[in-house]
């Protein structure tokens, strides 16, 4: 699967501290994306609010710098993969 495939559509909603990118999946679903304190969490539900609760359970801790809250638009496409195998595949 690639990016592309995953993502229908996303925009970035915040630049800094944290990073996030919210969009849509070719599922229909919504997503969530938060980069903070090193660490990238993805969320996934039917409306916005959905997607963020749904945020807390998966994430993956990318830099050990605790003071780390941003990505790149191509660090956010790369990290987008590793966090949707891990949440459907727990």
């Amino acid at each position: 699967m690639t990016f592309e495939e995953l993502v229908k559509s996303c925009r970035k909603t915040c630049g800094s501290c944290p990073t996030q990118w919210e969009g849509d999946l070719h599922d229909g679903r919504r997503f969530y994306f938060r980069y903070r304190h090193g660490v990238a969490r993805l969320g996934v539900g039917v409306d916005d609010a959905e997607a963020i609760e749904d945020s807390r359970g998966t994430y993956l801790t990318y830099r050990e710098d605790p003071y780390d809250g941003q990505v790149t638009d191509e660090q956010f496409r790369a990290l987008m993969l590793p966090l949707w195998l891990l949440r459907e595949n727990p």
